[in-house]
């Protein structure tokens, strides 16, 4: 193998493990072709679950938070003793957060300035003043 030849003994036995992969990935195939996935219960228990991330990540175990971790991060993360860092994100967890953050924009709340409200107050009339705050 040294020359980049294959020689008679290297190839049989290469073809041999490449039979027996093949037949076993077949024998997977017809599995599931035998016993369809139902797409719309999965995926609307996804939905559910991306959902309440925060909620089942606060909730899970060592284990199962490393589950989490692992399925919004593809690549492995590095941790230089201060920060967390990774290449990759997860494009459903990527698009998701992109969703979020273009409504978070968008949403229109009343104003907490106080000088968008009236500043002015009537004079008192006929009836006694209140105290005023």
């Amino acid at each position: 193998m040294l020359n980049l030849k294959i020689d008679t003994d290297d190839y049989t036995i290469i073809k041999k493990e490449c039979e027996v992969e093949l037949n076993r990935l077949e024998a997977k195939l017809s599995n599931y072709a035998s016993n369809p996935v139902k797409i719309e219960e999965l995926l609307s228990k996804a939905v559910g679950i991306m959902a309440n991330i925060s909620v089942w990540f606060q909730n899970a175990d060592n284990e199962r938070k490393r589950a989490i971790i692992d399925s919004m991060y593809p690549e492995k993360l590095s941790f230089d003793g201060d920060v967390h860092r990774t290449t990759i994100l997860n494009e459903v967890v990527e698009k998701i957060s992109l969703i979020s953050s273009a409504l978070g924009s968008k949403k229109r709340r009343a104003s907490t300035d106080r000088s968008a409200l009236p500043t002015w107050v009537r004079p008192p009339g006929l009836e006694p003043g209140t105290k005023r705050l």
